[in-house]
């Protein structure tokens, strides 16, 4: 986080475009850092699931969104991403994935069932790199 000091003499952000910079006045100089998404900490499943995903990705036709904002999303802005998919014109289904404490499970159940799209929330998943 960079809105604090840190002791220590390794420090790990995956952050995407994180750069030594943004903890210049943070932590001591003899730090050394692990920035960005090249040190995202991953099961071994993402990395089986890479080769798969990657051709996946050579059609230019969408057929699945995943919404994920976090297991908590305490904000609800899952909500705000449903009800903004649900005003546009697409043929996707949408895959939702919250965990077993978020305090909006029951709205966010709600509306997906009312979506115009097919939409299936998962909760507490193990198995995210399949979706």
């Amino acid at each position: 986080m960079t809105d604090r000091r840190h002791d220590g003499d390794l420090l790990l952000d995956q952050g995407p475009g994180r750069n030594a910079g943004d903890y210049a006045t943070l932590i001591n100089k003899e730090c050394r850092f692990l920035l960005g998404s090249d040190y995202a900490m991953l099961r071994p499943q993402f990395s089986n699931a890479r080769d798969n995903a990657l051709t996946r990705r050579q059609s230019s036709e969408v057929q699945r969104i995943l919404v994920s904002l976090g297991s908590v999303d305490s904000g609800n802005r899952t909500a705000a991403v449903l009800r903004a998919l649900a005003r546009i014109d697409v043929d996707v289904e949408i895959d939702v994935v919250l965990g077993p404490t978020a305090p909006h499970l029951e709205e966010i159940g709600d509306l997906t069932d009312n979506l115009p799209i097919k939409a299936t929330v998962h909760i507490g998943i193990e198995n995210m790199a399949s979706l």
